[in-house]
C-alpha cells in the first residue's frame, strides 16, 4: 500500500515541471505575440496633420472651402519663416 502511494506521488512529480515549462513557454510566446502586434500598429507612425486633414476632408466633414482654407494655413505653417540679414558688423567703423 505504501508502495503505491509513492508511485503516485513520484509518477505526478515527473509530470510537474512539464506543466511548468509549458506555462511559461506559454507565457513567454503570448507576451512575444502581443509585442509584435502592437508594433505592426505603430509601424505607420503617428499621422501628420496634413493626412488628419486629407481623412477628414474625404470623410465629408470638412467643406471645400474648409479644406483648402486649412491647407493653405497648413502648408504657411510648413514653410520656414525668414529672418532679416543680419547687418554687418566690423570693418568699415573708426573707433571714436
Amino acid at each position: 500500500m505504501m508502495w503505491d502511494e509513492g508511485y503516485w506521488m513520484h509518477g505526478w512529480g515527473m509530470y510537474w515541471w512539464m506543466i511548468v515549462v509549458g506555462v511559461v513557454a506559454l507565457t513567454t510566446f503570448l507576451i512575444l505575440l502581443v509585442n509584435q502586434l502592437r508594433s505592426r500598429a505603430q509601424i505607420g507612425g503617428p499621422e501628420t496633420p496634413m493626412e488628419i486633414l486629407e481623412r477628414r476632408y474625404a470623410r465629408g466633414d470638412l467643406t471645400d472651402e474648409e479644406f483648402e482654407e486649412k491647407r493653405r494655413q497648413l502648408r504657411h505653417e510648413a514653410e520656414p519663416t525668414e529672418q532679416p540679414p543680419e547687418a554687418p558688423t566690423g570693418g568699415s567703423e573708426s573707433p571714436a
